[in-house]
């Protein structure tokens, strides 16, 4: 994958379709230099929504769950919703496993 990691997270957030508060709020947990924080974060919020998420968008946060070792149960809510859609984001292997997160939209 190219890039730097924080490149890729700090891209992931701001290409996010969060609002602009949200997205203030997810890069102050970078800041901090708690990336696998805000990715789970940023996976709650849009597994909580009606956010139109591409699917190059899931790949890319997928591929970053599974470098952060973000449990699986943050991700699998996007994965859901995108395939209530038609699209196809559920590619079996796209982060660890474990519970969802807490944290709403906004």
């Amino acid at each position: 994958m190219p890039g730097s990691l924080l490149g890729r997270v700090i891209d992931a957030i701001q290409s996010a379709p969060v609002t602009e508060q949200g997205k203030r709020e997810l890069l102050s947990y970078v800041v901090a230099g708690e990336y696998a924080l805000a990715v789970e974060l940023l996976c709650d919020r849009l597994g909580e929504g009606d956010h139109a998420l591409s699917e190059n968008q899931f790949q890319r946060l997928a591929g970053l769950c599974g470098e952060l070792e973000v449990p699986r149960g943050h991700l699998d809510p996007v994965a859901e919703l995108l395939a209530e859609r038609g699209v196809s984001g559920e590619d079996g292997d796209s982060g660890g496993g474990g519970t969802g997160g807490e944290e709403d939209g906004g």
